[in-house]
């Protein structure tokens, strides 16, 4: 009932997302040899994007190999990788702006990394956690209308 075969169209849209999520980890692995004049903590957001990028696309081939689409399970692993993702950027965000020299562009880089969290992370836990409960009423509604339908039955017996 949580489960939903993958159509054609949808296979191939996973397959593009594998796709982009291969050509970020790619770019991200190049910005981190690439930025020498970056410190190491800044850097690290490369390595954040690349680990996001790849457990990203590691769950997009488990679910295009399995061939459906579990509306539970993935959509918390999707809504959890996501979630880690962003409170570790805040994190890294947090940590080099207190090492600028400008707080001003510091405090910038913060809270536009907290719109992020906000837009992407809040808003897509609670959109999460809303679908779950819709999900799991619609699974005891089924199940008190195949109580109902039992005891019907028994009474139309008596």
């Amino acid at each position: 009932m949580n489960t939903g075969q993958l159509k054609l169209l949808r296979k191939v849209g996973l397959y593009a997302l594998v796709v982009l999520q291969l050509g970020l980890a790619g770019i991200f692995t190049y910005a981190f040899f690439a930025a020498d004049e970056l410190s190491l903590l800044a850097r690290m957001g490369f390595v954040l994007g690349v680990a996001f990028a790849l457990s990203f696309a590691v769950l997009l081939v488990r679910i295009i190999r399995r061939g459906s689409y579990d509306v539970i399970m993935d959509a918390n692993a999707i809504t959890g990788v996501t979630w880690v993702f962003l409170v570790f950027l805040i994190t890294i965000l947090m940590l080099t702006a207190g090492r600028m020299e400008d707080p001003i562009q510091g405090m910038r880089m913060v809270l536009n990394g907290i719109v992020f969290l906000i837009i992407f992370g809040v808003v897509g836990l609670l959109q999460n956690t809303i679908n779950q409960a819709h999900h799991k009423t619609r699974e005891k509604l089924v199940e008190i209308e195949r109580r109902i339908a039992v005891l019907n039955q028994r009474l139309t017996k008596q």
